[in-house]
This record gives structure tokens, sequence and C-alpha cells, in this order.
């Protein structure tokens, strides 16, 4: 068990060490600050230096030049965009009208196929009848 005295130097080394570590946390903390400071101002540097020369551009009319050239430049693109949408569209249509004709010839084949497979099915009947009538085959 701890006496009075050792537990009050124990207090007193974690209240120095406590207070050294405050103390690191405090220089570290003004470090930072600085460092925050300083990229503070040269981000305000940097805002100066690129409103300045958007100032310039727009003072020579540079800018607005840029802007009507570029503005162009988009309508001319919408307007190739526009064109291959209306050229893809019309493809499609043109598959879709290829595609439920050939699904039209497809039904005309099935209903052609069946037909052909029910008059096979009546001449195998009659052939079937005409050899169970002839003595002859039966012989056979």
């Amino acid at each position: 068990m701890l006496s009075g005295r050792d537990t009050l130097q124990e207090l007193s080394s974690t209240l120095r060490t406590a207070r050294g570590e405050l103390g690191r946390l405090d220089r570290e903390l003004q470090s930072t600050s600085a460092r925050l400071t300083s990229s503070q101002q040269q981000h305000a540097q940097a805002l100066k230096r690129m409103a300045a020369t958007r100032l310039d551009a727009l003072r020579q009319g540079d800018v607005i030049t840029r802007l009507d050239s570029t503005d162009r430049k988009v309508r001319e693109v919408l307007d190739r965009r526009e064109d291959a949408v209306r050229s893809l569209n019309q493809q499609a249509e043109e598959a879709r009208d290829a595609l439920f004709a050939l699904e039209d010839r497809r039904d005309a084949q099935h209903d052609n196929v069946d037909s052909a497979a029910r008059r096979l099915a009546e001449c195998e009947a009659e052939v079937q009848a005409s050899l169970e009538a002839d003595a002859e085959f039966q012989a056979q």
C-alpha cells in the first residue's frame, strides 16, 4: 500500500508528465497554426494573381471572344449530335420495319411448313392405307 507521500509524489510525477505533454501539444498547435496561416496567405496570393489575370483578359476582350467562339463550337457540336440522333432514330425505325417484315415472312413460312406437314401426314396415311389393303405387300 502506498503512503500519502508516495501517492503525492506519483500524482506530482503524473502532473509533470501531463504538463510536458500539454506543452508539446501547445507547441505543435502553434506550429500547425503558423503553417495554416502561411498556407492561407499563399492561397490568397494565388487567388489575387488569378483575379488579376482574369481582369486583364476581360479588359483586353479576349475572354469575350473566347466565350463567343466556345458558344459557337458548342452549338455546332449540339447540332451534329441532334443530326446523329435523328439519323439513329431513322435507322432504328427502318430496322424495326425490317424486323416486322421478317417476322411476317417467318409466320408465313411457318404456315407453309404446317400445311406441308399436314399434306405429308395425309399422304403417309393414304400410302399406309393402300399398303394395308394390298395383299401382295401384306404377304411380304
